[in-house]
């Protein structure tokens, strides 16, 4: 079952979408597609694709270093350190010092490049909506 025999059903009428329908269930019950991929290892894929293609040179700086690092456009000397699964990390100074860390959830369930992307740019657009937002961890 595919999209576009689901789309041959549609044309076919009530019944032929029913049919279509226990089919998608039953493969969603599976837990893998019909390619027999894991969907959590295809999400991972084209999270990390998409991660690769909006943020180019500094997805680069996440598979070499572990980390994105970020410059605030708000506080002068502040980066914030953004890390697969992890709580936001706020640096400052010349050594780069760290002086807190947010939790900032973006969603259960998402694929850990997905949440990096979005903490990146939700950073970017509005940094001072993120702080405001982000619990404040010890």
């Amino acid at each position: 079952m595919n999209f576009s025999s689901f789309g041959r059903a549609m044309a076919r009428g009530p019944r032929a979408i029913v049919g279509a329908l226990r089919q998608v269930c039953r493969l969603l019950s599976t837990g893998r597609t019909s390619w027999g991929q894991d969907p959590d290892a295809e999400a991972e894929k084209i999270a990390l694709q998409l991660l690769n293609d909006v943020l180019g040179v500094s997805s680069r700086q996440l598979a070499q270093c572990g980390y994105l690092e970020i410059r605030s456009n708000v506080f002068q000397g502040v980066v914030y350190r953004l890390r697969l699964r992890q709580p936001v990390e706020v640096r400052e100074g010349a050594g780069l010092r760290p002086v807190g860390r947010l939790c900032v959830v973006v969603r259960a369930g998402v694929p850990a490049a997905d949440e990096l992307l979005a903490k990146a740019l939700w950073l970017q657009a509005d940094e001072v909506g993120l702080l405001k937002v982000g619990q404040r961890l010890a």
